[in-house]
Order: structure tokens, then C-alpha cells, then sequence
């Protein structure tokens, strides 16, 4: 990220948490943000980081790119998958298996159109 934002929109899912937020000060020296400055918002549609009211956001180093850094923990427990990515899984699987002789092929499917829904990246 280049600035600050009392809200941050996190463009994936599933988050199941904020490990850290650091960003590169004005001596460009890493600083952490405390995990008692924000929230996780996971209950909407989109994930989102909300700090404090009363965060005070510290002044960043201009000559860097994207000096603020978010680490987080994504993705599914076993227990939590989706059936529809479990039985795209299934598929999948049994597809390799069915081809394994040619296993270069190209084909959208309803298996890829089931992944693509839970894929925030994929078009």
C-alpha cells in the first residue's frame, strides 16, 4: 500500500488473520503498527482492516514503494472448505487420472468456472 486509509479493503479471501502491519517511517526505518490500533473486519462481502478513530497515522517514507506492509494468514482450514471446492477437487482428480496420458490440455470446464467463484484474482 502507498498511504494511509482508516478502512482498508483486503482484496482476497478467506483472511483468517492479521499476523502484522508494519511501514517504513520517514528515516525509512520499519516500524509495526500494534494489533491494539485495528480490527479485522471479516464479516461482509470484503474483508477489511479498520484502525482505531483515535489512530494517529504516522508519517511515511516517500522514497520507497508501498512502504506500508500487511501480513496475513488466507485461506481454508480443511474442516472449512467449501463442498464446491471439494467436489471441483474430486474432479479435477479424477480427470488427471482419466487423461494422464495427455496431461497438457486445454479446457475451461465447470470444474474451472466452480474454482474461479472462490479465486479473487482470476477474471
Amino acid at each position: 500500500m502507498d498511504s494511509w486509509m482508516s478502512c482498508i479493503d483486503l482484496d482476497a479471501r478467506p483472511v483468517r488473520s492479521i499476523t502484522s502491519i508494519s511501514y517504513y517511517d520517514t528515516d525509512n526505518a520499519s516500524q509495526t503498527v500494534s494489533a491494539s490500533d485495528y480490527t479485522l473486519d471479516n464479516f461482509g462481502r470484503v474483508p477489511r482492516i479498520r484502525f482505531r478513530p483515535e489512530y494517529t497515522f504516522p508519517d511515511l517514507y516517500d522514497d520507497r514503494p508501498r512502504p506500508i506492509v500487511i501480513i496475513m494468514v488466507m485461506g481454508y482450514q480443511a474442516s472449512d472448505l467449501p463442498s464446491d471446492i471439494r467436489q471441483a477437487i474430486r474432479y479435477m482428480v479424477a480427470d488427471m487420472y482419466q487423461h494422464r496420458d495427455n496431461p497438457v490440455r486445454d479446457k475451461v470446464s465447470a470444474i474451472d468456472r466452480i474454482v474461479r467463484r472462490f479465486n479473487n484474482h482470476i477474471p
